[in-house]
């Protein structure tokens, strides 16, 4: 709307300096002319020229001869306090500026601009920035479920391995196809099983032989307690 103000205080200076030569101003025709002119500028609702009294001169509103005076306050406030006024009203931004020969004011124009593109235009770039939050929500959601199962799964594998093995259960192998780190620290436990599995083997292989030697030893021990048995009982035949 800033851009339109602007506009209209641009074109109020405007009218004020074609408008301000009294004799320019009292040729209606002319002035209903420029009236037309300005009027069919994009947005222009309306143009009325009115006397210092509020009487309407111009307007396009009415066609020729116009009856009555321009409405409300607003006209007048501005021929008082001899400068270009604005307000907005419903979809209308009007304007209202004193036609001043230096310090005399010789009358006054008031003219309007629809607001209705603008608030089109601001309701359509509402809602293509609504589409557009909307859409990079879902780009989000996406991006972000696309990294869950990147980096989240990999950790429930792990995981899931890290239970095996307190378990006890070494039979297993991590699918490693990423060559990133969490492909390293999936290898790393692969490798810890593998490492584990064969420890475990090679303590019941020595223990598989302790075994052995044990039973070997007390063969052995029952073996001489024979032999000593023996002795003993020919030692006593003898005597």
């Amino acid at each position: 709307r800033q851009e339109l103000v602007q506009r209209g205080l641009t074109l109020a200076t405007t009218l004020n300096d074609v408008m301000a030569d009294p004799l320019y101003f009292s040729d209606v025709d002319d002035l209903d002319d420029l009236a037309q002119v300005v009027k069919g500028q994009t947005d222009i609702v309306f143009v009325h020229v009115f006397r210092p009294d509020g009487s309407l001169l111009v307007s396009t509103e009415q066609g020729d001869y116009p009856e009555g005076f321009v409405g409300g306050p607003f006209a007048s406030d501005a021929l008082r306090q001899s400068q270009t006024l604005h307000w907005e009203r419903d979809q209308f931004l009007e304007f209202a500026s004193p036609i001043q020969v230096g310090a005399d004011t010789i009358g006054g124009v008031h003219f309007a601009f629809t607001t209705a593109s603008i608030d089109g235009e601001v309701a359509t770039l509402t809602r293509w920035r609504i589409i557009q939050s909307l859409v990079l929500v879902l780009i989000g959601t996406i991006i972000a479920y696309g990294l869950s199962r990147y980096f989240i799964k990999p950790l429930r594998v792990l995981a899931s391995a890290a239970r095996q093995i307190a378990s006890g259960n070494l039979e297993f192998s991590t699918a490693n196809q990423r060559n990133d780190e969490m492909g390293e620290l999936a290898e790393a436990f692969t490798q810890m099983a593998a490492s584990l599995k064969e420890a475990r083997e090679e303590r019941m292989i020595q223990h598989s032989a302790l075994n052995r030697a044990y039973e070997q030893m007390r063969a052995l021990s029952a073996r001489l307690e024979s032999v000593r048995e023996e002795e003993r009982a020919t030692v006593a035949r003898d005597i």
